[in-house]
C-alpha cells in the first residue's frame, strides 16, 4: 500500500474519479508551498515542483495498493509521472507530477494563483 496525492481529473465529484474505484480516500490535503499547477487544454491538471515561485495546491490523499497502481498509472493523462510530493504538514508521499518539457510543449497555462483544480474550474 502507498499513500498517493492526486489533485484533477480523478478526485471526488470530478469526470475520471470512477478511475481510482481500487484506491481508499483518505483525506483532503494541501501541498506545501512549493507547486505550481497548470491546466492543460482545460483537460486536467499538471504540477511541477518549483521551491522559489510556488504555492499550496489542494489535493485528495489516497491509500492504493500496490497492484492497483498500474489500472491507475495507465489511465492518467500524458505528460504526466509518479514522483515526491510533500504534504503541508511535513509527509513526504507520491503523487503526479508533470514532466516540464511536456509543459513547455503542451498547451499549458499557469492556474496556481487559484490554488487548485476545483478552484479554478470554479472561477473559469
Amino acid at each position: 500500500m502507498a499513500l498517493v496525492v492526486f489533485n484533477g481529473t480523478v478526485m471526488r465529484g470530478q469526470p475520471q474519479h470512477t478511475n481510482l474505484a481500487e484506491a481508499s480516500f483518505v483525506c483532503e490535503v494541501r501541498t506545501a508551498p512549493v507547486y505550481r499547477l497548470f491546466s492543460i487544454g482545460d483537460r486536467y491538471p499538471a504540477m511541477i515542483r518549483d521551491d522559489q515561485n510556488g504555492a499550496r495546491i489542494e489535493a485528495e490523499l489516497y491509500e492504493v495498493a500496490d497492484d492497483a497502481w498500474p489500472g491507475i498509472r495507465d489511465s492518467e493523462p500524458p505528460g504526466l509521472y509518479r514522483g515526491p510530493v510533500v504534504l503541508d504538514d511535513g509527509r513526504q508521499v507520491e503523487g503526479m507530477l508533470a514532466d516540464r518539457a511536456f509543459l513547455e510543449a503542451a498547451e499549458s497555462s499557469e492556474i496556481t494563483q487559484f490554488g487548485g483544480w476545483r478552484a479554478y474550474l470554479d472561477r473559469r
